[in-house]
């Protein structure tokens, strides 16, 4: 992977900065790969060809303390990226110098890498804000092999931010130090201080203070890579939208380190050292990778490297020798994988055969899993700016989901939407406004009716229904329309939603997959608000009393849970 990164990167970068731990995010306990052995020196001696004579390569050294033990996986990662800065501090970086955050198998094409240097880019230009510094990839994704890319689906890292909008090297005068989650100044950045671009209460609290506007924090090397914070991902203005870069994904050369990295890193599965390949990680890349090794591309993948379109390839895999040595190495795993398992098959069949009532506990386990890349997100999402689309469908996606997004839209939708909702393998849907609304209901605080007007919207297919409950009637008939939507399913807001973490995959890693699930609103709104409490009072004759108000509109649940939700929401209306 670093000989194919670095290929991209020799003679550009001034310092390539690598942090190595001592563990993994699951504090699992690891080897200095480049400290402490005749071998490390030799190793750490490669790593400083690789990016050519002008580069500085650098590795510092991140060890685990006991402060941060059971934090999130994520949240030990930006801790262990927060060395980037003083790194580059240390190497001379001005505000002038541009940063880059990236994994070592994620890069920038070379001539992306060029262009970031001589063009005129608005992000790059001096006086910067700092409120949306980010320059954000439309990367192409490998999935083991150079044979083996996703069709139609982009990664958005590595990002990158001018040095005058990063921490150690801008100025703390022009963008005063903003409030995070851990001891003041470090890990995620605090509700209204930045987090997920909303600056209400830094504004306030921090800039009205000093009779400052329109100046925003400096930024840490975990915030430029997981923050909101930059226009769409920049492709070639070419008829393929050719990418700006490339995410060779599990490029490991063994089964075991694969099975390492699910096993302790940032999704850790306990289960990844028995279960076959393709079904680790749940958003479908290594079922997508051993599908390719096996000769077999779904509508999902490209049918070889050759057949990528665009002008944007990665340079060291244009030699087809070094295509099909991978490629080779890789199938030879697969089907090493794959013989194992043939084997644990053959022993599982020689073992006794259970009775009824254990066959029937077992199938009713067996449901405890979801595969992410057979799951779906749905969404009454009509009428938005391209933004909002770019934060929901954007962040699910960043989290390495590779199922089901299916969003209703307005038919008139701008062009660049369509677009970019077309880019990230979303299926829309057209609701379009009844010409009359026959909705009777009573609506409105208390149940004070109010006139029947635009703003209700009651669609065509369901004119009997305002849109806030016609909604559910759809997201019933897009599943039906889904075969292929066959296992977890969530129905949620779009504009206020943005992912951190791919949600079926989690549910599976807490062991929190059932039937059905709802969530709390935030603690003030209870059920005495009248928004609860008047209908159930009114129509059910019940008082619901002082109770944590539950959020109809975002669920999650299987696929029959969820239809079940919503017949009995369907039957509530009438």
């Amino acid at each position: 992977v670093i000989k194919a990164t670095s290929m991209e990167q020799y003679n550009i970068y001034h310092t390539v900065s690598l942090i190595e731990s001592n563990a993994t995010h699951n504090f699992t306990p690891r080897k200095w790969k480049y400290f402490g052995s005749e071998a490390a020196s030799k190793q750490l001696h490669w790593m400083y060809q690789l990016f050519g004579p002008k580069t500085k390569v650098s590795v510092d050294y991140y060890v685990m303390s006991p402060e941060i033990r059971g934090k999130d996986a994520m949240t030990v990662e930006g801790f262990q990226r927060e060395g980037h800065v003083y790194r580059w501090k240390f190497n001379g970086m001005r505000p002038d110098d541009i940063a880059i955050i990236g994994d070592l198998d994620e890069t920038y094409s070379r001539d992306f890498l060029r262009a970031l240097q001589i063009c005129d880019l608005p992000e790059f230009r001096p006086g910067q804000s700092c409120k949306k510094p980010k320059v954000v990839a439309s990367t192409t994704i490998f999935e083991s092999s150079p044979e083996c890319a996703w069709k139609g689906r982009r990664w958005f890292h590595p990002d990158a931010v001018l040095g005058e909008c990063v921490d150690q090297i801008g100025d703390t005068k022009l963008h005063p130090p903003t409030k995070r989650n851990y001891w003041g100044a470090h890990g995620t950045r605090k509700s209204g201080y930045g987090f997920h671009e909303n600056y209400t209460k830094y504004e306030k609290n921090v800039l009205a203070n000093l009779s400052m506007t329109g100046q925003y924090p400096l930024w840490l090397p975990s915030e430029i890579r997981i923050e909101i914070g930059g226009g769409s991902p920049l492709s070639k203005n070419d008829e393929w939208k050719s990418p700006s870069a490339y995410h060779f994904h599990n490029f490991f050369m063994s089964i075991e380190e694969i099975r390492h990295k699910y096993l302790t890193y940032g999704h850790p599965d306990p289960k990844a050292l028995t279960k076959p390949l393709k079904d680790l990680h749940g958003s479908g890349d290594l079922l997508l990778a051993v599908t390719c090794a096996e000769g077999n591309h779904t509508e999902k993948a490209e049918r070889s490297f050759e057949s990528i379109p665009g002008t944007s390839k990665p340079i060291y895999y244009l030699e087809e020798e070094a295509r099909r040595k991978r490629h080779n190495l890789w199938r030879d795993m697969v089907r090493k994988d794959a013989e194992q398992a043939a084997k644990k098959n053959i022993k599982e069949k020689s073992a006794p055969t259970p009775d009824k009532k254990q066959q029937q506990n077992s199938l009713t386990s067996s449901k405890s899993y979801w595969d992410s890349s057979k799951s779906a997100v749905l969404g009454l999402a009509s009428g938005y700016p391209l933004s909002v689309y770019e934060r929901f469908v954007g962040s699910l996606r960043a989290t390495g989901f590779s199922g089901h997004i299916i969003l209703a839209i307005a038919k008139d939708a701008p062009s660049d939407v369509v677009s970019y909702l077309s880019e990230q393998n979303v299926t829309m849907k057209y609701v379009e406004r009844a010409a009359k609304c026959t909705y009777d209901g009573a609506i409105g605080e208390k149940g004070v009716p109010v006139a029947m007007g635009y703003e209700w919207k009651c669609p065509k297919d369901y004119p009997d229904y305002k849109i806030t409950w016609a909604r559910f009637l759809f997201y019933r008939d897009w599943l039906n329309d889904c075969p292929s939507c066959t296992d977890g399913v969530i129905l949620t807001d779009v504009r206020d939603a943005f992912f951190q973490r791919d949600p079926f995959v989690t549910a599976v890693e807490k062991n929190q997959v059932h039937p059905l699930m709802v969530f709390e609103e935030f603690p003030e709104q209870t059920t005495e608000h009248w928004l609860a409490d008047w209908p159930v009072s009114a129509c059910r004759e019940h008082k619901l009393g002082k109770k944590p108000m539950l959020c109809s509109g975002s669920v999650m649940g299987s696929r029959e849970g969820i239809l079940e939700y919503i017949d009995v929401m369907e039957d509530e209306f009438k």
